[in-house]
């Protein structure tokens, strides 16, 4: 069953191509147990992918993530910058790394 999710005009369709996606790659899919939004798990290998649904009054985007294991404590994360992660970065709780391709910088 569809629920709605702010900036997501579609979600019947949306979950329909997410369960193909699930079902083609021998993964799951399902909703989180907080909001109900679409989840997707894709095996990796030894590990997996995670991909969810996120919603607000701003628009709709699809959070990816994958286990990440590092000794010296290193971690990182990938996103849009929208108004919550400009606010963290300007308060320097996080960092841009530019690499020179213009449509990922």
């Amino acid at each position: 069953m569809s629920s709605r999710i702010p900036g997501v005009g579609d979600v019947a369709r949306l979950e329909r191509a997410w369960k193909r996606v699930a079902r083609e790659t021998g993964g799951r899919f399902g909703r989180t147990g907080f909001g109900g939004s679409p989840v997707m798990e894709i095996p990796m290998g030894k590990t997996h992918a995670l991909f969810d649904l996120r919603g607000s009054d701003f628009g709709a985007f699809t959070r990816a993530r994958v286990p990440f294991h590092s000794a010296e404590g290193f971690s990182f994360g990938l996103s849009d910058e929208g108004r919550v992660a400009s606010f963290f970065k300007s308060l320097g709780f996080v960092q841009n790394i530019v690499i020179g391709h213009e449509a990922f910088d």
